[in-house]
């Protein structure tokens, strides 16, 4: 299984352990697909061709949905997602810098 995985994988280099887990269960997944297609009589397709056909496939998929989902914003990237996640992260390191300036003021006024 291993060499068929190789001949094609979506493997990308990354220093983030879960991101190689999830390449490889994509890897495992699409090999698993085509072994199941190509059991039937009728699909005489390489592994490539099938596998660029279902990235096509995808990219329908998920421009249908932009298209159906109007002018509302959807995440196009990670990137925006962890933009929210930036503007809590400072929006809570405010709040705490704010309580530690009213304990520092407090101290101050105590005699």
């Amino acid at each position: 299984m291993d060499s068929r995985i190789e001949d094609f994988s979506c493997k990308r280099k990354t220093n983030r352990y879960t991101m190689l887990m999830l390449y490889l269960i994509v890897d495992v997944c699409i090999n698993n697909i085509y072994l199941l297609m190509s059991q039937q009589q009728s699909y005489k397709k390489t592994k490539k061709h099938f596998m660029k056909e279902l990235s096509a496939q995808n990219i329908e998929t998920r421009y249908q949905m932009k298209k159906s989902m109007g002018k509302q914003k959807m995440p196009s990237s990670a990137t925006d997602c962890s933009q929210n996640q930036k503007d809590e992260k400072i929006h809570r390191n405010a709040k705490i810098q704010d309580v530690e300036d009213q304990r520092e003021t407090a101290a101050i006024h105590q005699p």
